[in-house]
């Protein structure tokens, strides 16, 4: 699928032609066992798919979730936001999000300084 075909999928409200859902260019993977759930998210994370992240964080985030983000190819500040929110949602609830990076995420959280507001494993 080239460039063009995935900014189709965006958002269902835009009229780009083709088949779009609401998930914008993200998939989702959830892996739960009794103590832990791993959400894994594949694909870009920007304006338009941010909430999708968002809400998707949100319905998992019991007592320890682990956020797999290594096949994320794209994230912007929206992605970023994301991410800030839902670590000073699981700190204020004494929940616990573990999250596992990729390039785009560990460049914009030293470009930002971030690195102590978020919970990223060592590579692995």
């Amino acid at each position: 699928m080239d460039r063009t075909e995935q900014r189709r999928r965006v958002h269902p409200d835009w009229d780009l032609g083709g088949d779009e859902d609401s998930e914008g260019l993200l998939d989702f993977a959830v892996e739960a066992t009794a103590g832990e759930t791993v959400l894994r998210v594949s694909g870009e994370v920007d304006l338009a798919s941010a909430p999708a992240l968002a809400s998707r964080i949100s319905a998992h985030s019991k007592n320890r979730l682990t956020l797999d983000l290594r096949q994320v190819s794209f994230m912007d500040c929206q992605g970023l936001a994301v991410l800030r929110s839902a670590a000073a949602r699981a700190r204020t609830t004494g929940h616990r999000l573990t999250i596992l990076s990729c390039p785009a995420l560990r460049r914009l959280v030293t470009l930002f300084g971030m690195q102590d507001m978020l919970d990223i494993a060592p590579d692995r």
